[in-house]
């Protein structure tokens, strides 16, 4: 009856144990393989704020008089 106590502490200790090593393990190569992915990659410099806006001003732009007349 001890035995099996004593297992039984021996696997409620080492389940958790192994398997926060194994999410460390699957973590580790996921840090790695993106540092690997990116090594290649050109850095990109941000667009200005300027140019990243929208602008909806020059769509909706009233054509002059004389392109009005035409229609």
């Amino acid at each position: 009856m001890i035995e099996m106590l004593e297992s039984l502490a021996t696997v409620v200790i080492l389940v958790p144990v192994m398997v926060a090593v194994l999410l460390g393990v699957i973590y580790g190569l996921g840090e790695l393989f993106n540092l690997i992915s990116n090594a290649g990659k050109k850095q990109e410099k941000p667009a200005p704020a300027a140019a990243a806006q929208a602008k909806p001003a020059t769509e909706a732009r009233v054509k002059p008089a004389a392109a009005n007349a035409e229609a």
